[in-house]
Formats: structure tokens, sequence, C-alpha cells
């Protein structure tokens, strides 16, 4: 499967809550009447479906559902209709895509409505907002032994969930779009705008303890799906110093969360960019703005792009807002104590862990959120589970 390189950067793209071959042809699934909170945990070979309620924050168990591969990704189809599971199919070890669609709930049925052999390197689906266009990032070695990627594409039918394709979007010499040929060059999808006209990924241009992270936003033509050539947008260096950065786009901005280095205290800084990104942020808060922006270790933004939750402990993530107007960002009375999993694709709920939770069973802290106020209420409602090493995948299903 399509593995990252560095394990530095992290990120999350944030924009609109829809953000979310040859085989049987399935049959179209019922709309729901009212869209439903589901939430995925997968772990070693199997899901199990939750349904949330948004306004309370009470999960429901509808049940688990096995799957062929022991390690496998999952991605939601725009209105959940269908999951797409990507991995190693044991029997054969070739990479493959499965394809399940789900019920009511939004639970994947037992027998997969297609199986699709991938081309070795491919991993990384990403669908868009409009749920008929996917693309996956693919790594390879010509006979001499060098590394190229490409940019897949897959055509989704919305009404049956099956794909066809790939076909080449884009193709990249050894080094791909990286200034020079250093380790690494392959791309790592981010996900689409809010319209899916646009498509943003990064590459790692890494060698050894130095280089960059390069993002690149590549234009979508949403009837073809063709590609245009990337155009960069940001970068961020890596050092021998162990600093990192945590680069999330937004509806309004883009935000970059920098660690400078691994050694000082309260040089951390958040950092705001217009959409189109740019090496001068609109605005810097430090230490001496807000203390978290300076002394945080990590960050996390909600949907709206209007909440920064900031990590001051590994089981503390203060809220704050930000204020485009005055170039500021202010502290707000509400914070989370425990380590942010994910955001619903409503923006309604937040998804946490206890790191200090270190023997079965393994509990998900659901809060509800008002991405209007900020608000953040009381996570008492718990997800369990007994696997070891699980994911927390959230969806809604229309």
């Amino acid at each position: 499967m399509f593995n990252r390189i560095s394990a530095l950067l992290s990120f999350a793209l944030i924009l609109d809550p829809l953000l979310g071959a040859t085989g049987a042809v399935a049959q179209p699934s019922s709309a729901s009447s009212t869209p439903i909170d589901v939430a995925y945990i997968t772990s070693q070979g199997a899901i199990e479906t939750w349904t949330v309620d948004p306004a309370t924050g009470t999960p429901t168990d509808r049940g688990q559902t096995l799957v062929a591969p022991v390690s496998f990704s999952l991605v939601p189809s725009a209105d959940d209709h269908f999951v797409y599971i990507e991995g190693t199919d044991p029997t054969t070890n070739t990479e493959k895509l499965w394809v399940y669609a789900t019920d009511s709930n939004g639970v994947p049925q037992a027998t997969p409505i297609q199986i699709l052999s991938l081309l070795s390197g491919t991993g990384n689906l990403t669908i868009d907002p409009n749920g008929t266009l996917a693309y996956a990032g693919r790594e390879y070695l010509d006979k001499q032994y060098n590394v190229f990627s490409s940019i897949l594409l897959f055509r989704i039918n919305p009404t049956t969930g099956i794909l066809s394709g790939p076909t080449v979007a884009a193709e990249y010499d050894a080094g791909g779009l990286c200034s020079s040929q250093l380790d690494g060059g392959i791309p790592q999808l981010i996900g689409f705008n809010a319209t899916g006209n646009r498509l943003y990924d990064d590459w790692d241009c890494s060698f050894h303890e130095s280089g960059s992270v390069d993002y690149y936003a590549l234009n979508v033509n949403k009837t073809t799906g063709s590609l245009s050539a990337g155009t960069q947008i940001f970068a961020w260096g890596i050092s021998t110093g162990g600093g990192f950065d945590s680069v999330v786009f937004t509806p309004t901005n883009l935000i970059d969360f920098k660690v400078p280095n691994n050694y000082q205290t309260g040089v951390n800084s958040v950092n705001i960019y217009p959409p189109s990104g740019g090496t001068t942020p609109i605005f810097t808060c430090d230490a001496s703005m807000l203390e978290a922006c300076g002394y945080g270790t990590g960050m996390h933004v909600d949907l709206s792009g209007k909440f920064v939750f900031l990590e001051t402990a590994p089981d503390n993530a203060q809220e704050e807002k930000l204020e485009l107007a005055a170039k500021q960002i202010v502290t707000t009375p509400y914070y989370i104590p425990e380590a942010i999993t994910a955001f619903s694709p409503d923006d309604a709920l937040i998804y946490t862990q206890n790191p200090y939770n270190t023997n079965p069973p393994f509990f998900y802290y659901i809060y509800t959120f008002n991405s209007a106020t900020g608000a953040v209420s009381p996570g008492y409602p718990q997800i369990y589970t007994q696997q070891t090493f699980s994911t927390l995948v959230p969806a809604i299903r229309e």
C-alpha cells in the first residue's frame, strides 16, 4: 500500500460537511429521511458500526462486519451508502479494493458488491464532494529501481457505488514535484475544496533529516476528471532540530501550527494564511498573543475553521477562537480533557480518546459541539472496543 515516508507531517482537510472494475452491480440504497452520524471503528480485519445522536452524543452499536484484509483503510462514499476498503488480499498477497453497500444505519453488508485489483503501490483513496470522482496515489519502481509516482483517477457510479478505471490523471518522474532528486517525492492526497474543483496534495521532499514538505493545488475538471499541473501554495522545512508543522485547510484559511524544534519551549506559533497560501501569514499567534499558541504541542481545527483546539498536554486541548477581522486568536472557556481523534463531517460531534487508557476495553468519548458558538458538552457518552489498535472513521449517511 501507499506509505508515507516521513512521520513528521500531520494535517487535516476541513472544508465542507460533504467532506466527507468489474463486479456485481449494487441495488440503489434507500435515502435516509434525516442524515445520520456514523462512526466506524476499524481494527484487525473488522468493522464495527455505531450511529450517534448529534444532539446528545449518545452512541448505538449497530454490529460488526468482517472484511477480508487484516490491515486496511476505510473510506466512506460521499453519502455513506457505500464504503471502500483498501488492503492486501491475504490469499494472493495483492492489493485490492473492496466495495460494500451499507444499510440505513451505515452498516457495511457482509458480501462485497465489487472487488477491484489495484496496481501495486496504490493507496490513499480520496473521493470528491460530489461522489463521482476518486483519486489515489501510486508509487512504483522502474527496471533501474528509480522511484516514480502518479495520481490515478477512478469514476464512481453514485447510485451503484461501482468504480471504473483507473486511468492516469497525473504522472511524475523520479522526485516528482520536489525541487531536487531527494528521497521521497511521493504525492499524498489531502482532499478537495468545498466545490470539488480543486484537489490538494503534498510532497515529502526529504533527504535524511532535512528537506521540505511542499503543498500543491491541482484544478479538477469535474466533467472529465483531468487534473491541471500542480501550483505550489505552501511549504515548510524539515531540519535536524526535530521540529514539525501541522497544516490545515479550512473554508476561509490555511492554518499552520509551527514547532521550530524539539529543544526550546514557548517558541511555537499558529500562523494564519489566505486559502491560496503563500509565504507571508495574515497574522501570527505566538506566546505574546496567547500562551497556548507558544507552548502548545499540537493543533486541531473544527470543520468551520472558526475554532482552534491547542494541545497543552496529552490529555488537554484548549479551545481558542479565530477572530480574523481583529487578526487575533482568543481563548474560550471550553477545553477537552482527552486527545482529539476526529470531528464528525457535520461538525456536530468531537471524538476523543484518553491517552492513558492502555488496557482493554478502549473508549472513544463523544462531545457535542456547536460550531456557531464553540460550546462543547461533557464527553460522557462512549464508544468502546476491545481491540488494542483501532481507528475511528466518521461519516454522515444521507
